[in-house]
Protein backbone atom coordinates (compact mmCIF):
# COMPACT_ATOMS: atom_id res chain seq x y z
CA UNK A 1 0.00 0.00 0.00
CA UNK A 2 1.36 3.39 -0.82
CA UNK A 3 2.52 5.69 1.90
CA UNK A 4 3.28 2.94 4.41
CA UNK A 5 4.71 5.44 6.95
CA UNK A 6 2.22 8.05 8.16
CA UNK A 7 2.05 7.35 11.91
CA UNK A 8 -1.26 7.91 13.50
CA UNK A 9 -3.02 7.33 16.84
CA UNK A 10 -1.95 4.57 19.14
CA UNK A 11 1.12 3.53 17.17
CA UNK A 12 -0.85 2.33 14.19
CA UNK A 13 -0.02 3.59 10.76
CA UNK A 14 -2.61 5.39 8.72
CA UNK A 15 -1.66 3.54 5.54
CA UNK A 16 -0.19 0.37 6.95
CA UNK A 17 1.47 -1.40 9.88
CA UNK A 18 -1.85 -2.22 11.52
CA UNK A 19 -1.07 -5.91 11.17
CA UNK A 20 2.55 -5.77 12.15
CA UNK A 21 5.51 -7.12 10.23
CA UNK A 22 4.39 -6.73 6.64
CA UNK A 23 3.63 -2.99 6.82
CA UNK A 24 0.03 -3.44 5.67
CA UNK A 25 -3.19 -3.11 7.58
CA UNK A 26 -4.76 -5.92 5.57
CA UNK A 27 -2.99 -8.95 4.20
CA UNK A 28 -3.19 -9.74 0.49
CA UNK A 29 -6.81 -10.08 -0.63
CA UNK A 30 -8.39 -9.07 2.68
CA UNK A 31 -9.40 -5.59 1.55
CA UNK A 32 -11.73 -6.99 -1.11
CA UNK A 33 -13.61 -8.87 1.61
CA UNK A 34 -14.02 -5.66 3.62
CA UNK A 35 -15.15 -3.73 0.54
CA UNK A 36 -17.74 -6.41 -0.24
CA UNK A 37 -18.98 -6.39 3.37
CA UNK A 38 -19.42 -2.61 3.22
CA UNK A 39 -21.27 -2.90 -0.08
CA UNK A 40 -23.51 -5.59 1.39
CA UNK A 41 -24.62 -2.99 3.95
CA UNK A 42 -25.49 -0.47 1.22
CA UNK A 43 -24.38 0.65 -2.24
CA UNK A 44 -21.49 3.13 -2.04
CA UNK A 45 -19.19 5.34 -4.07
CA UNK A 46 -15.46 4.62 -3.84
CA UNK A 47 -14.87 7.59 -1.56
CA UNK A 48 -17.71 6.41 0.71
CA UNK A 49 -15.85 3.11 1.09
CA UNK A 50 -12.63 4.96 1.94
CA UNK A 51 -14.47 7.08 4.52
CA UNK A 52 -16.21 4.04 6.07
CA UNK A 53 -12.91 2.17 6.51
CA UNK A 54 -11.23 5.27 7.94
CA UNK A 55 -14.08 5.77 10.42
CA UNK A 56 -14.31 2.11 11.46
CA UNK A 57 -10.59 1.95 12.17
CA UNK A 58 -10.68 5.22 14.09
CA UNK A 59 -8.32 6.75 11.54
CA UNK A 60 -5.71 3.99 11.92
CA UNK A 61 -6.09 3.03 8.27
CA UNK A 62 -7.42 5.07 5.40
CA UNK A 63 -6.97 3.35 2.05
CA UNK A 64 -6.03 5.56 -0.85
CA UNK A 65 -8.13 5.85 -4.00
CA UNK A 66 -5.21 4.08 -5.72
CA UNK A 67 -6.00 1.01 -3.61
CA UNK A 68 -9.81 1.17 -3.50
CA UNK A 69 -10.56 1.76 -7.17
CA UNK A 70 -8.41 -1.13 -8.46
CA UNK A 71 -10.05 -3.34 -5.82
CA UNK A 72 -13.48 -2.27 -7.06
CA UNK A 73 -12.40 -2.92 -10.67
CA UNK A 74 -11.22 -6.42 -9.70
CA UNK A 75 -14.47 -7.12 -7.87
CA UNK A 76 -16.40 -5.90 -10.89
CA UNK A 77 -14.30 -8.07 -13.25
CA UNK A 78 -15.05 -11.20 -11.22
CA UNK A 79 -18.74 -10.34 -11.00
CA UNK A 80 -18.95 -9.59 -7.28
CA UNK A 81 -20.00 -5.94 -7.73
CA UNK A 82 -21.57 -3.85 -10.43
CA UNK A 83 -21.20 -0.14 -10.99
CA UNK A 84 -24.11 2.19 -11.58
CA UNK A 85 -23.65 5.63 -12.99
CA UNK A 86 -26.51 7.73 -11.71
CA UNK A 87 -26.38 11.49 -11.56
CA UNK A 88 -22.89 12.66 -12.31
CA UNK A 89 -19.71 10.86 -13.24
CA UNK A 90 -19.12 8.92 -10.01
CA UNK A 91 -19.94 5.24 -10.02
CA UNK A 92 -21.94 3.79 -7.19
CA UNK A 93 -21.12 0.16 -6.53
CA UNK A 94 -23.54 -2.58 -5.51
CA UNK A 95 -22.84 -6.12 -4.42
CA UNK A 96 -24.13 -8.83 -6.75
CA UNK A 97 -25.62 -12.23 -5.96
CA UNK A 98 -22.20 -13.78 -6.67
CA UNK A 99 -20.61 -11.26 -4.31
CA UNK A 100 -23.06 -12.19 -1.55
CA UNK A 101 -22.28 -15.89 -2.11
CA UNK A 102 -18.53 -15.13 -1.91
CA UNK A 103 -19.08 -13.28 1.39
CA UNK A 104 -21.13 -16.18 2.77
CA UNK A 105 -18.36 -18.64 1.81
CA UNK A 106 -15.83 -16.44 3.62
CA UNK A 107 -18.01 -15.43 6.59
CA UNK A 108 -15.45 -16.37 9.24
CA UNK A 109 -12.68 -14.31 7.62
CA UNK A 110 -15.01 -11.36 7.03
CA UNK A 111 -16.18 -11.45 10.65
CA UNK A 112 -12.54 -11.53 11.82
CA UNK A 113 -11.63 -8.57 9.58
CA UNK A 114 -14.57 -6.47 10.77
CA UNK A 115 -13.77 -7.38 14.37
CA UNK A 116 -10.14 -6.31 13.88
CA UNK A 117 -11.32 -2.99 12.46
CA UNK A 118 -13.60 -2.45 15.49
CA UNK A 119 -10.80 -3.30 17.96
CA UNK A 120 -8.36 -0.93 16.29
CA UNK A 121 -11.03 1.75 16.09
CA UNK A 122 -11.76 1.52 19.81
CA UNK A 123 -8.04 1.69 20.66
CA UNK A 124 -7.65 4.69 18.37
CA UNK A 125 -10.63 6.44 19.94
CA UNK A 126 -8.97 6.20 23.34
CA UNK A 127 -5.68 7.77 22.21
CA UNK A 128 -4.89 11.18 23.68
CA UNK A 129 -4.72 14.06 21.17
CA UNK A 130 -1.48 15.20 22.84
CA UNK A 131 0.09 11.80 22.17
CA UNK A 132 -1.20 11.78 18.60
CA UNK A 133 0.35 15.21 17.99
CA UNK A 134 3.66 14.03 19.45
CA UNK A 135 3.64 10.95 17.22
CA UNK A 136 2.90 13.12 14.21
CA UNK A 137 5.89 15.28 15.23
CA UNK A 138 8.09 12.19 15.44
CA UNK A 139 6.89 11.05 12.02
CA UNK A 140 7.68 14.44 10.58
CA UNK A 141 11.16 14.41 12.10
CA UNK A 142 11.84 10.91 10.78
CA UNK A 143 10.83 11.96 7.26
CA UNK A 144 12.73 15.26 7.32
CA UNK A 145 15.86 15.78 5.29
CA UNK A 146 16.60 14.81 1.74
CA UNK A 147 19.50 12.44 2.33
CA UNK A 148 19.01 8.89 3.55
CA UNK A 149 20.01 8.11 7.13
CA UNK A 150 23.60 6.98 7.57
CA UNK A 151 24.11 3.76 9.53
CA UNK A 152 25.36 5.76 12.53
CA UNK A 153 22.37 8.15 12.41
CA UNK A 154 19.94 5.24 12.09
CA UNK A 155 21.43 3.54 15.16
CA UNK A 156 21.23 6.78 17.15
CA UNK A 157 17.60 7.38 16.12
CA UNK A 158 16.69 3.77 16.91
CA UNK A 159 18.33 4.06 20.35
CA UNK A 160 16.41 7.28 21.06
CA UNK A 161 13.11 5.70 20.02
CA UNK A 162 13.86 2.57 22.10
CA UNK A 163 14.66 4.76 25.13
CA UNK A 164 11.41 6.68 24.66
CA UNK A 165 9.47 3.41 24.37
CA UNK A 166 11.02 2.17 27.62
CA UNK A 167 10.07 5.40 29.37
CA UNK A 168 6.49 5.19 28.08
CA UNK A 169 6.21 1.58 29.26
CA UNK A 170 7.48 2.65 32.67
CA UNK A 171 4.92 5.47 32.83
CA UNK A 172 2.12 3.08 31.87
CA UNK A 173 3.27 0.55 34.49
CA UNK A 174 3.85 3.25 37.11
CA UNK A 175 7.37 1.90 37.56
CA UNK A 176 8.95 5.34 37.56
CA UNK A 177 8.54 8.01 40.22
Amino acid sequence: MPGGGNWRRGGESRHGAGRGGNGRFFDYGELRHVVLALLEEQPRHGYDIIRAIDQRTGGAYCPSPGVIYPTLALLQDVGHVRAETADGARNRYQITTDGRAFLAENKSLVDDLLSRMRRVGSVQASASPVIIAAMDGLKSALHSGVEPWTAEEARAVAAAIDAAAQRVRALRNKDEP
